[in-house]
């Protein structure tokens, strides 16, 4: 399949972003032109802009499951730290409760 390789858009001019379906808000302009962050606009292609964008992709897919990992773990920990507090203090309710009867 051929990919049809397109200018980008006259630098200064900003992007307008779709308007979402579900959060009934109007469109909003990007501050920064896309073309801006290629140089002089056209001064590369749209094919060379899917390039660089399917790399970034492969880098976000490799990333992506090393946070899943970590989240994942962190939220084990988060919960044996729960439990062992609410023991500790059980423990420290009940050493009150001894102490109070010793005096």
């Amino acid at each position: 399949m051929q990919v049809q390789q397109r200018p980008l858009p006259p630098a200064g001019r900003p992007v307008r972003q779709r308007r979402s379906r579900s959060s009934g808000v109007g469109t909003r302009a990007i501050a920064a032109p896309v073309a801006a962050s290629f140089g002089a606009a056209g001064s590369k292609t749209w094919g060379v802009e899917r390039e660089l964008l399917l790399e970034r992709l492969a880098n976000l897919r490799t990333i992506v499951p090393v946070f899943a990992k970590e989240l994942a773990s962190a939220r084990r920990q988060s919960e044996e730290l729960r439990t062992e507090n609410d023991r500790l203090l059980a423990r420290i309710e009940d050493l009150q409760r001894q102490s109070a009867r010793g005096r």
